[in-house]
C-alpha cells in the first residue's frame, strides 16, 4: 500500500516539476522558442522520462542539459518503483496462492474438504474423467498444498478447516454444486456438512464419509445427501475376496494399497489347529510376513475375531500375503545382508 501511494505521488510530481523546470530554464531564461508552450514541455518530459529520446525537441543550453540529466535520473527511479511494485504484487499473489490464503471467485464448482491427502487424491482420480479440474476447490488444514507431489498440485486450494464459516465463504461454498467431505474426526465431518447445508439452504449436494454406525443418524439429521460408513464397504469386499479366491485387483487396491501384496483365503493348516487367533497372527506375521485379517466359517466372515478365539480345522483364513521375492519374516535371518556395510546391524 505504501509503495503504491508513493508511486501515485512521485510520478505526477516528477511530471509537473520537469515540465515547469524545462519551461523556465529553456524559454524564460534562455529564450528557446521550442519550449514556449507548456504542452511542448510536457511532451519533452514524457519522451525524456521514458528514455525514448526522439530528439525533435532538446535543450541547447548548458543549464537545460544539466536539468535534463536530473529528469532522466528521476525517470529511472520512477521505472524502478513501478517494476518493484509489480514484482512485489506478483510475488505476494503467488505466495498467498501457495499458502492457500486466496479466495476462490468461482461458481458451480466442486468442493473437496478433508485432512487426508490420500483420500482427496482418490476422489480426484475417480472424478477427473467427467469433471473439469479447474472447477474443483480443495479445503485442507495444511501449511502447503496438500497434493504438491501429485498431478493435482495446481488445483485451487484454501488452507484451513472447512467447518469454519469464513473458510467456506472464501471457497464460495454457497455457489458450489457438490461437496465431498471426510475428516479423520467424525465430528469435523459432521460440522462441515452442517455448515454447507445451512449456507446453501440444502441446495449443495453433500457426500460424506465417516466411521461408526452410531453417526449415521447425525448425518441424516443435518441433511447430508449421501453418507457412507467405510467399514460397511470393507465387509462386502472381504466377502467378495473370499468367494473369488483373491478378488479382482480393484478390491485388493482398496483394502491394501501397497502394490505386490495379494489377498487370499486359505484353509487352516492342520498343524495350526488349536491356536488362538492372537497366537496364529503372531506366528504367521513373524515367520512368514503374512497378515491374517479374518476367519471364514460357512461363508460367514469374522473380521479380526477375539484374541482368544480358538481355530478349528473347518476354519478358512482371509489374509494378506507378500510377494514371494520379498523377505517373509521379521527376524535377523530374514534380513538381506548389505555388502561392504557389515558394521550396520540388521534388526529384521
Amino acid at each position: 500500500m505504501k509503495g503504491r501511494l508513493l508511486l501515485l505521488v512521485y510520478i505526477p510530481t516528477l511530471l509537473f516539476l520537469s515540465t515547469l523546470g524545462i519551461h523556465l530554464i529553456e524559454y524564460q531564461l534562455m529564450d528557446n522558442e521550442k519550449y514556449r508552450y507548456i504542452w511542448d514541455c510536457l511532451y519533452w518530459t514524457m519522451v525524456t522520462i521514458s528514455t525514448v529520446g526522439f530528439g525533435d525537441i532538446h535543450p541547447i543550453h548548458t543549464p537545460g542539459r544539466i536539468f535534463t540529466l536530473f529528469v532522466i535520473a528521476g525517470g529511472v527511479v520512477g521505472y524502478s518503483l513501478v517494476i518493484s511494485l509489480i514484482t512485489s504484487r506478483f510475488a505476494q499473489y503467488h505466495s498467498r496462492r501457495e499458502r492457500g490464503l486466496d479466495s476462490a471467485d468461482i461458481s458451480d464448482h466442486i468442493l473437496i474438504c478433508s485432512d487426508d491427502p490420500n483420500w482427496m487424491t482418490e476422489i480426484l482420480i475417480q472424478i477427473r474423467d467427467f469433471e473439469d479440474t479447474e472447477k474443483i476447490v480443495l479445503i485442507a488444514p495444511f501449511e502447503e498444498h496438500p497434493l504438491l507431489t501429485t498431478p493435482f498440485k495446481n488445483l485451487i486450494w484454501i488452507s484451513g478447516d472447512a467447518y469454519k464459516m469464513e473458510l467456506l465463504v472464501k471457497a464460495s461454498a454457497v455457489k458450489a454444486r457438490i461437496a465431498y467431505v471426510y475428516y479423520r474426526e467424525n465430528s469435523n465431518t459432521l460440522m462441515t456438512v452442517m455448515q454447507l447445508e445451512t449456507m446453501s439452504g440444502g441446495r449443495i449436494i453433500t457426500l460424506a464419509q465417516y466411521i461408526g454406525e452410531e453417526y449415521r443418524k447425525y448425518f441424516e439429521d443435518v441433511g447430508c445427501d449421501h453418507a457412507v460408513d467405510s467399514y460397511e464397504l470393507y465387509v462386502p469386499l472381504m466377502m467378495q475376496a473370499y468367494r473369488s479366491q483373491g478378488g479382482p485387483s480393484w478390491i485388493k487396491r482398496i483394502v491394501y494399497r501397497r502394490l505386490g501384496n495379494t489377498l487370499h483365503t486359505r484353509k487352516l493348516e492342520p498343524t495350526l489347529v488349536g491356536l488362538t487367533w492372537m497366537e496364529y497372527v503372531i506366528k504367521l506375521k513373524s515367520s512368514r510376513g503374512i497378515m491374517p485379517m479374518a476367519v471364514v466359517v460357512d461363508e460367514v466372515v469374522m473380521i479380526n475375531p477375539d484374541a482368544d478365539y480358538e481355530l478349528t480345522l473347518d476354519d478358512s483364513i482371509l489374509r494378506l500375503e507378500p510377494p514371494p521375492t520379498r523377505p517373509m519374516g521379521d527376524h535377523d535371518e530374514d534380513g538381506v545382508q548389505l555388502i561392504g556395510m557389515d558394521e550396520i546391524p540388521i534388526d529384521g
